[in-house]
């Protein structure tokens, strides 16, 4: 998954509902994207400015390792259910759609 949104990407569900789901996911490094976490499998950021080359090299890095490495994209769904599913993530969304309703 690609998330290259500006001035920022977080707190798009897309990307936690990605790498729940096993699916890598690409986010572009502007605002505060980097709230989704370091160290999480599968999660990468790319530039600010779009670089086509840095993109797909991450691109064909991330496919290689889904196709070489079964357990990798269990890894991503445990370490996504772990960062993605806390009691405080959850509790950000309910206060955002609770915000929005008034």
């Amino acid at each position: 998954a690609l998330s290259l949104q500006e001035p920022t990407n977080s707190p798009s569900r897309v990307v936690a509902e990605a790498l729940m789901a096993g699916c890598a996911a690409i986010v572009r490094d502007t605002g505060d994207s980097r709230e989704f976490g370091t160290g999480v499998p599968g999660l990468l950021y790319c530039a600010a400015k779009l670089d086509a080359r840095e993109l797909a090299s991450q691109m064909t890095d991330l496919i290689g390792r889904v196709l070489e490495d079964l357990a990798f994209r269990d890894a991503m769904r445990r370490a996504a259910r772990e960062r993605f599913s806390s009691p405080a993530y959850i509790q950000y969304f309910q206060n955002l759609i609770a915000d929005q309703a008034r």
